[in-house]
């Protein structure tokens, strides 16, 4: 259906039909609605009471093309399946920068709250801090008590922590003055709104669909979908997953709804009938050398040799050269040949010296004992003293490693251990053998405070009685971390060596309905509209056109003479009188000449000729950057999914009169595709919410002192129930 001048909108699927409303809802609310026999009857009764969770067992699928500002109010409106308690995969801002991996996980539902409210609570509750005195110091676990009982999140983000040892426990105590100033700050809509930018910078995992690697998306906005009905899904490597039925997966058949990748069969009470296990998920999790398709195009496709694919894969060519073994990825000589003359290709090639074994003989004898040129006679007096100096170093250093427990003193870690002076020995030579001045580190982090000329920081750190395991967190802006560190640093979140991650595939061990819970739905940048949840690749609900990949089209909306209006006086939000034909024109005439100017504008930075004064060869910016300078009448298409009951709740509010013209156009729109195939729940939908008011308690006071019930009767269109229940509303 066209809309305006370049805009369109498609109905492209439809899940259900007035009958699996009816179904549902018989399920459902049981012997209460069985009396009402007729399908129309009873999805009038359930429009008219509200019971709107059978209507989110329908869907439609749009395909939409729509100006950037209808688009805003567009997306307002969506929906999605994904339990609450399920778990997103991110990796922290750290991991991002160094290399070396870092996972955080967190929760949808807390997420979702920190998204909307800026903390952990359901809502802005205000806490009384009148017994709060501002010199005194209370613990986490009292604190916990006053704000939603969610200590990590008062641990957090109380702006100006105080920890303070009390009885030689280092337990955090906070001062009065910060649990008000904490109190206040999540109270104000800076703190939501600071909250929200923070979550969006975060680095939220996602799968590349196309080299089927692991990279990083940022969401873009969160939402509440409503109570569905949500089905607990196991695979073999025992991850679990709880959705609803129509939400997309990626497998090894590509994206589509759980239901239809498994054949998911259920019965009446949405208890699972039967499924096939014939179908791989993807999930996220291992090393990418280890993924059979990413390694195949890195030798096949990219014609790279072991020791490069190593590089990308940050790991050895000898691994390489294993996993290829191991998934039977063979080169053919073509293919070997082809890659060594071009790694040899603009190298000068040097010609070695063969020794045959007799002559390597001679040279060994020669080399040795007394026939060596270095023979002087046995052990100088300076190796006696080098001897007897290392067996008194290897003394100390293992009664070192016993008092620490054989453990790093910074990260916790046992392995390959040395020991640190403190006081360094080119400071004082008579502390060298002196055990109380040495510490146990690991070989790693040994380098780490040499390399980065720590060791007067870590003398400073050890006698003020800082804990030792703070150190390395307190300094980490200063290190340079290598990508190949392998330790692992307990006080660091667990960083551990970071190889590029691929996606697995894993067969479905079991699936199994659990019940109605409340669920949520993500948005995330492009050009991969998926995300990692519970090692689960799964997609969000929206798909749009994006400028950072593609050129966006130069088609622009323009409002036609009729609907340029003056601003409301009384609705800020709206629109007046008509403008008179001088101005009008004026208007439309500046409006075209804004978008003629950005149009040509984006053209030459985007994709420009010689013509445009650039230099030979220059290709343009960024696509990302270019579109910066379209207005928001630019059009752009997106791919919408959304249940009955949602549709609904956005055709009461977009068809509205007070609703904008452009968004009241693609409403009225859709709701005309909508209508033939839900017909009795649109006729119900616009006697109960669409046409409908709702009175006040005094409007209502007025109507009973003013009407008698006698009238209320068929003849007004109203059943004999509807009547019933009017004048039960009247009483």
């Amino acid at each position: 259906m066209k809309i305006h001048k370049y805009g369109f909108v498609k109905l492209l699927e439809v899940m259900g039909n007035d009958e699996e409303v009816e179904n549902a809802a018989r399920i459902s609310y049981g012997e209460g609605t069985r009396k009402v026999s007729q399908t129309r009857n009873l999805i009038r009764y359930l429009m008219r009471h509200k019971h709107t969770s059978p209507f989110e067992m329908c869907e439609v699928k749009f395909h939409i093309k729509l100006p950037i500002f209808v688009m805003r109010q567009l997306v307002r409106h969506r929906t999605a399946c994904i339990a609450g308690d399920q778990e997103l995969y991110f990796d922290t801002p750290s991991s991002v920068k160094t290399g070396i991996r870092s996972r955080y996980n967190c929760k949808i539902q807390d997420l979702y709250n920190k998204w909307k409210f800026g903390c952990f609570g359901n809502e802005n509750k205000d806490v009384d801090m009148s017994h709060i005195k501002l010199d005194e110091y209370y613990t986490p676990l009292q604190i916990g008590t006053w704000f939603y009982n969610r200590l990590d999140d008062v641990q957090t983000h109380i702006p100006y922590v105080m920890k303070k040892a009390l009885n030689n426990q280092t337990i955090p105590h906070y001062l009065g003055s910060d649990i008000i100033s904490y109190h206040d700050m999540i109270i104000s809509e800076d703190r939501y709104n600071k909250k929200r930018k923070d979550i969006m910078k975060m680095h939220l995992r996602r799968c590349n669909e196309k080299t089927h690697e692991i990279e990083y998306t940022h969401i873009t906005d969160m939402w509440q979908t409503g109570i569905k009905d949500v089905y607990r899904l196991t695979l073999d490597n025992g991850k679990t997953i709880k959705t609803t039925k129509d939400h997309l997966y990626f497998s090894d058949k590509g994206w589509d709804t759980l239901e239809n990748v498994i054949n998911l069969k259920t019965h009446k009470d949405n208890s699972v009938s039967s499924w096939k296990s014939d179908t791989k998920f993807a999930v996220n999790g291992i090393p990418s050398y280890q993924n059979k398709t990413w390694l195949s195009n890195e030798v096949y496709t990219n014609e790279l040799a072991d020791d490069e694919i190593g590089t990308l894969a940050n790991c050895s060519k000898h691994t390489i050269r294993k996993w290829r073994e191991h998934l039977n990825i063979k080169r053919t000589s073509e293919l070997a040949h082809k890659i060594s003359s071009r790694k040899q290709r603009g190298q000068k090639r040097v010609g070695g010296w063969k020794l045959s074994d007799k002559q390597k003989k001679i040279l060994s004898v020669a080399r040795s004992g007394e026939k060596s040129n270095f023979w002087k006679g046995g052990i100088c007096n300076r190796s006696k003293m080098d001897i007897e100096y290392d067996k008194k170093w290897r003394y100390i250093r293992k009664k070192c490693f016993e008092r620490d427990n054989f453990t790093c003193q910074l990260t916790g870690q046992s392995g390959a251990l040395q020991s640190h002076h403190i006081i360094p020995r080119w400071k004082d030579e008579n502390k060298i053998f002196d055990i109380n001045n040495l510490i146990t580190l690991t070989k790693e982090c040994h380098k780490i405070i040499h390399k980065n000329n720590l060791e007067e920081q870590l003398h400073k750190h050890i006698v003020n009685g800082k804990p030792l395991k703070d150190f390395l967190s307190e300094h980490t802006e200063k290190i340079e971390w290598n990508d190949k560190t392998e330790y692992i640093s307990s006080s660091l979140s667990g960083r551990i060596a970071s190889n590029k991650l691929a996606i697995d595939w894993q067969s479905i061990r079991h699936i199994e309905y659990v019940g109605k819970e409340m669920t949520y739905d993500i948005e995330v940048n492009g050009p991969h509209h998926n995300f990692i949840c519970e090692s689960f690749v799964v997609h969000n609900s929206i798909n749009e056109y994006s400028g950072r990949y593609s050129i966006m089209s130069d088609e622009f909306y323009l409002p036609a003479e009729a609907d340029v209006q003056e601003q409301s006086e009384s609705n800020n939000q709206g629109r007046g009188k008509d403008l008179d034909e001088p101005n009008k024109m004026l208007v439309l005439g500046r409006m075209v000449a804004l978008t003629d100017q950005a149009k040509e504008c984006y053209r030459q930075i985007a994709n420009p000729t010689l013509l445009d004064g650039f230099y030979e060869g220059f290709k343009g910016i960024a696509r990302e950057l270019a579109r910066t300078v379209l207005p928001v009448s630019n059009y752009t298409e997106c791919i919408w999914k959304i249940d009955l009951h949602n549709f609904f709740h956005f055709a009461k509010l977009r068809m509205d009169a007070h609703a904008q013209k452009e968004i009241q156009d693609y409403a009225s729109a859709m709701y005309e595709l909508v209508k033939p195939k839900f017909p009795i729940c649109c006729e119900a939908f616009e006697d109960y919410i669409l046409n409908s008011k709702t009175f006040s308690a005094k409007e209502m006071r007025i109507i009973k002192e003013n009407l008698n019930g006698s009238w209320v009767m068929a003849k007004y269109g109203l059943s004999e129930r509807e009547s019933k229940e009017f004048l039960e509303k009247l009483k």
